[in-house]
């Protein structure tokens, strides 16, 4: 009976992560980089990829003795790009930006595109070099045309991590806060929380500017600093986030604790809970939270250990932040992995592995069920991945080209799930 059970149970994975490939394309161009940053999709599956523009030496030719752009029907600089592109893989539209980076992109109730990223009107004064230190949000309707554009300046530099949206399209940013720069732009910059409430068309109703982790974690870790990567809706216009808290705790020691973290709509955190994904570890960096993805019955969150031999692993939370599981699986340093959710209890993961090639990874409540490979490929990098009706669609970054000639573009993938 046991075995009847067993068996029935690997039967129904399978069908649920039955998949093929519907295409797989690369997009961009071939004298400027279009690096990808994140991407959505609306009713009709067509996508919404979002990120920076930047051109370089191939950006230039010479004619007749003379330096010339290569391609005129693109700017020359660095801007913040949107791009819609149909449910076959065509690239419908693109329109630039102000500032230097488009990060983030979600699709509100009235079906408005909603896109926020980091400014360049600011410098930090401890730096040697421009950074972004502002942050932007744009609404668009789904022809990109821009219905309007609010800059959120900070006297610390901020650089949007997460956003999502409440009950009336208004946005919920979470940025990065840097309170206390290093002046090689290194390791060791001193982060704050800064969340930002907008309104239906962008104007702040409410901007902590900055929050000191001991505000947020309740006691949880005595930390110095609170690095959070990844912001996900709740219910009730709560929202989620996930980072890595750096201090001086006897309880974590060398453990490299990381925090996962509950708020409601007025910005107070309602559940926290820090964990670890190791024992302990040689170095600073051990491991760090990538993305996450919460349903009313599970927080997903995945991650990578940055330890002596890298891997990718995940973690199950119930909604109160109780833990449930962890598991481990291939992954290469810096692959960045991203999650989707496919059904309430089957999640994917985009990641990288070691040969440079896409994979998505799915998972259930047991853990790692399958794996898809995609072919190898100079440089990948996974950015986002989607769940549409019965169809995943894969967004990564891939290099192309060589020395520094090199172009950056974009890889697009449609899996079909059975």
């Amino acid at each position: 009976m046991k075995w009847f059970f067993r068996t029935c149970i690997l039967l129904l994975a399978n069908q649920v992560f039955a998949q093929q490939t519907g295409w797989e394309k690369v997009l961009g161009s071939n004298v400027a980089d279009f690096i990808a940053r994140d991407a959505v999709t609306d009713s009709k599956g067509n996508v919404y990829i979002v990120g920076r523009y930047e051109t370089g030496l191939a950006f230039f030719k010479t004619v007749k003795g003379e330096t010339v752009y290569a391609d005129t029907t693109l700017p020359y600089g660095t801007h913040p790009f949107v791009q819609k592109v149909s449910s076959d893989g065509k690239l419908l539209k693109r329109i630039f930006l102000p500032g230097i980076e488009a990060q983030h992109v979600v699709i509100l109730h009235d079906n408005q595109i909603a896109v926020c990223g980091f400014m360049n009107d600011y410098r930090e004064k401890n730096y040697d070099r421009d950074r972004g230190q502002g942050v932007f949000s744009a609404f668009l309707d789904s022809s990109l045309r821009l219905n309007s554009y609010t800059e959120y300046p900070s006297f610390y530099n901020s650089t949007p991590f997460g956003m999502t949206f409440d009950s009336k399209n208004g946005l919920v940013i979470g940025a990065s806060s840097f309170t206390t720069p290093d002046p090689n732009m290194g390791y060791r910059d001193e982060y704050s929380l800064r969340l930002i409430h907008t309104d239906e068309k962008g104007s702040a109703l409410r901007d902590t500017t900055y929050m000191r982790p001991v505000w947020f974690l309740k006691n949880k870790y005595n930390a110095k600093t609170f690095d959070a990567v990844a912001l996900a809706k709740g219910a009730n216009d709560s929202f989620w986030l996930c980072g890595e808290v750096r201090g001086r705790d006897s309880t974590y020691r060398e453990n490299n604790p990381m925090a996962l973290i509950q708020f409601d709509s007025e910005f107070y955190s309602m559940t926290t809970q820090v964990f670890t994904h190791r024992d302990k570890f040689l170095s600073e960096v051990g491991a760090c939270l990538n993305d996450l993805v919460v349903s009313d019955k599970y927080v997903f969150l995945v991650g990578q250990d940055l330890h002596e031999n890298p891997q990718s692993f995940v973690f199950l939370f119930d909604p109160k932040g109780n833990f449930l599981y962890k598991k481990g699986f291939n992954g290469d340093f810096g692959d960045e992995p991203v999650v989707a959710q496919i059904d309430e209890t089957h999640w994917a993961v985009l990641n990288v592995s070691k040969a440079d090639e896409f994979v998505i990874s799915f998972f259930d409540l047991n853990g790692l069920v399958k794996e898809k490979h995609f072919k190898t490929r100079k440089y990948c990098a996974p950015k986002a991945l989607i769940v549409h009706n019965k169809e995943l669609i894969a967004i990564g970054r891939i290099k192309e080209g060589i020395a520094e000639k090199e172009i950056e573009k974009m890889w697009i993938s449609k899996v079909i799930l059975d």
